[in-house]
């Protein structure tokens, strides 16, 4: 059910959020999106399909990511505090 519910939201996401990145100004990420030792996302070359095209949305467009909340109770049962910390690990493969 989980990971429904992520793809079902980069799904919908994907198309508006990649027109708002688009037409918005270029911004640098926040700090705590990832760094060269602590990449923001796993990579999408480790998955296959619906789940590669998810981690690339994520990895292309953290910043949107760490805006949303995710539902699926991962806050409370693993500490995330978005809908990014989901692709930091499988989690979001779920």
């Amino acid at each position: 059910m989980r990971k429904h519910l992520i793809l079902a939201c980069l799904v919908t996401l994907s198309p508006s959020a990649l027109s708002w990145a688009e037409s918005s100004p270029a911004e640098s990420p926040p700090a705590k999106l990832g760094s060269p030792a602590s990449p923001a996302t796993l990579p999408p070359d480790l998955f296959t399909g619906k789940l590669r095209q998810a981690y690339q949305v994520a990895a292309d467009l953290p910043e949107v990511l760490a805006e949303l909340n995710c539902h699926c109770g991962c806050d409370t049962s693993q500490g995330h505090r978005n809908l990014l910390d989901c692709f930091r690990d499988d989690h979001a493969a779920g």
